[in-house]
């Protein structure tokens, strides 16, 4: 990749660290991206995941903490459940946005539980969430979507054995 420079204010860019600083592996560029992202310029960006160093594979739940509330799921699909639901109820008006989360082989979000491998209902909703995938996968997922809505991935806390 070939990288441009340009000139940018001193504010801009201290704006661009301080929002880079919580996560060593989160640049500037990353902010960017995540900005850029959030006015819909780049429905399809990269953004920053903290799952990616972890593997929820062959582990147990034992409660999470989702915007200011412990839940406590039986497994990870309730997880993806839970947290979709508390996601709908933030964002009704943007929650549509799921539909745009697709794999290469595989539909994540659909209104029509007939496109999905083994769909789940979110409740109260017209939306249902695939759940036939591994737990690092659903994980994903999640910071997948929270991030498009624009809601703080960090304010997703899993506890796991």
């Amino acid at each position: 990749m070939k990288y441009k420079s340009i000139s940018i204010d001193e504010s801009i860019w201290e704006i661009l660290q301080n929002d880079a600083k919580p996560f060593e592996d989160k640049t500037p560029n990353d902010v960017i991206k995540k900005w850029a992202h959030k006015l819909g310029l780049l429905p399809n960006a990269n953004l920053f995941n903290p799952v990616s160093s972890n593997n929820y594979i062959g582990k147990y739940l034992k409660n999470i903490s989702f915007n200011g509330k412990e839940y406590w799921p039986k497994d990870f699909s309730d997880l993806m459940i839970i947290v979709c639901g508390v996601l709908y109820k933030l964002y009704p008006d943007k929650f549509h946005v799921c539909l745009t989360l697709k794999g290469s082989r595989m539909t994540y979000f659909s209104k029509n539980s007939f496109k999905l491998v083994s769909p789940k209902s979110i409740p109260f909703t017209k939306y249902y969430v695939e759940t036939k995938l591994n737990n690092k996968s659903k994980i994903e997922r999640l910071y997948s979507l929270m991030n498009i809505l624009g809601h703080d991935v960090n304010e997703l806390v899993i506890n796991i054995y």
